[in-house]
């Protein structure tokens, strides 16, 4: 499954997929600076990527992970795990 960020948005902001997807974000933008960042689970904030580069998460069980990048508060997103 792929996310793009694009004008400072995860394109598309919400996924649903099944456990064991990995899902990859791209970073689409011309010169910014991004992180996927799981704040809400405890987990430390991810290196930025740049344009060109991309970052990876496997999701193993089902349920709601929300996420934002950490430079750009705003940029929202929500992956939903459904099934077993």
């Amino acid at each position: 499954m792929i996310v793009e960020i694009r004008r400072y948005a995860f394109e598309p902001a919400e996924i649903v997929i099944r456990p064991g997807t990995t899902v990859r974000w791209i970073n689409r933008e011309r010169r910014q600076y991004h992180s996927v960042w799981f704040e809400e689970s405890g987990e430390p904030e991810p290196e930025y990527f740049f344009p060109g580069e991309s970052y990876e998460r496997r999701f193993e069980r089902p349920g709601r992970y929300t996420y934002r990048c950490g430079p750009h508060e705003e940029m929202r997103g929500t992956v939903r795990v459904v099934g077993d």
